[in-house]
């Protein structure tokens, strides 16, 4: 007997969950929050800025539509056809080491046929082709697991967690999450290194939410260090660079085992954080690292997850804020060329009868 989709054998609701909502919304998650799948955060109206038109009892305002997230920004110039590559490979494998996952897949693609799915139209432009492709969806993510390739990502979560707690005046709860072998020891070598380096951690300032209303973008910095001695170094060709004692940078830790290949992303993101005007702090704000953190130069904490030793590396925020200016650019072009307006523009105008002149009385 063939399984179809109409029938839900094998969807346990509609595509998104109970009524068809496609997850959740900005009124599920908390303020402050990325939202997992629009990759925007949900943060509070400043002052004389319109906020969505019903509320649920009690919510507070947010800003309609959530505020563009800092690494969204960065990927809208960054060159991710190798990542593009990377998943597809990630899920094949998934696929060929788990057959009762490929029998799912093909059992879908068989039923949807059988319920009439067009394969020549877009899966989003039908109901039934969405809860295809939310099927399709879960198993991508079922297979790159199977073969791995959210193991990095989910350590790399874990470090981060850690890290933040043994920041002084951290929440050191680690009775309440399991640890990764051997990061008491990596977190002590970065520690060290920081210590070498004549860098401290600002208690308070980490994994704190900000937003950046010139680059209409927001995110979740790392840590803010502090300067214990002066630092000093020359670049050929870019001369003598002086960093003062008691200066704060804005930080990120890297948890990625290989070198990086580009410092396009890491150098917006970051510039992205350090010229953030506003900081969230409760269901408002105060000012921003743009007033506290040096605008030239940040730094990445580079801890590789396979035990390699941290290393610490420059970032050009400078360059960072030219690239970040120039993604949003880029944004707004691409929202722009998507406009009622503009297509509107682009439709060619319609004859107009020629009025025949009247002869005669």
């Amino acid at each position: 007997m063939t399984q179809t989709l109409g029938g839900g054998a094998l969807f346990g609701q509609p595509a998104g969950g109970p009524g068809g909502r496609k997850g959740p919304g900005f009124a599920d998650i908390a303020m402050g929050t990325r939202h997992p799948t629009l990759n925007r955060y949900k943060l509070p109206l400043m002052p004389g800025e319109s906020g969505v038109k019903s509320l649920p009892p009690g919510a507070e305002p947010w800003v309609p539509g959530g505020v563009q997230s800092a690494t969204n920004l960065a990927g809208s110039i960054s060159e991710t056809r190798g990542l593009g590559i990377w998943e597809r490979e990630r899920s094949q494998l998934g696929l060929a080491m788990d057959a009762r996952l490929y029998d799912r897949l093909a059992m879908l693609v068989r039923s949807a046929l059988a319920d009439g799915l067009d394969l020549g139209e877009k899966l989003k432009d039908s109901e039934l082709g969405k809860r295809v492709r939310a099927e399709l969806e879960l198993i991508h993510k079922e297979a790159k697991d199977i073969c791995g390739a959210n193991e990095a990502s989910r350590k790399g979560t874990a470090f981060h967690d850690g890290w933040e707690q043994r920041a002084p005046g951290g929440t050191a709860l680690f009775g309440q999450r399991v640890r990764e072998p051997g990061e008491g020891r990596m977190f002590v070598a970065l520690e060290s290194l920081l210590e070498r380096a004549g860098l401290e951690r600002v208690p308070g300032l980490q994994e704190r939410v900000v937003r950046n209303v010139a680059l209409r973008a927001a995110g979740r910095f790392d840590d803010v260090l502090r300067t214990t001695r002066e630092i000093v170094w020359e670049v050929e060709e870019r001369g003598r660079h002086v960093i003062p004692v008691g200066t704060m940078l804005m930080a990120d830790l890297k948890t990625k085992k290989d070198p990086f290949w580009s410092w396009l992303e890491v150098r917006i993101q970051l510039a992205v954080y350090a010229s953030a005007e506003l900081m969230l702090k409760g269901s408002g704000y105060i000012p921003g690292p743009k007033f506290h953190v040096s605008q030239q130069w940040g730094v990445v904490l580079h801890m590789p997850q396979d035990g390699k030793p941290p290393v610490l590396k420059r970032v050009n925020l400078v360059a960072g804020l030219r690239a970040a200016q120039l993604a949003r650019q880029v944004c707004d072009e691409r929202s722009e060329g998507k406009s009622v307006a503009t297509h509107g523009e682009a439709e060619w105008p319609s004859e107009q009868p020629v009025e025949q002149p009247q002869i005669g009385g």
